[in-house]
């Protein structure tokens, strides 16, 4: 699956016919993490991370925070 955006080491990638809710996943040597994109009203949250250090984790939810827009087009666009 070719990703959305990269994030230093990361790929942030939006699965084809994936579940709800929105998210993106984050996938790196060796670790994933689930992201909630939310919404205007409710901030984006990690639903799961096996393996993502906090450093690495913490600049990639600044970098979707900053790429929210884009994300959601994106996880619409792929799920509808």
């Amino acid at each position: 699956m070719p990703p959305v955006l990269r994030l230093g080491g990361l790929r942030v990638v939006i699965y084809p016919n994936d579940h709800e809710p929105p998210h993106v996943h984050l996938i790196g040597p060796d670790c994933h993490a689930r992201i909630r994109l939310g919404t205007d009203r409710r901030k984006r949250s990690v639903l799961s991370n096996d393996g993502v250090p906090a450093r690495q984790l913490g600049s990639a939810l600044l970098a979707i925070d900053v790429e929210r827009t884009l994300l959601r087009r994106a996880w619409r666009q792929r799920n509808g």
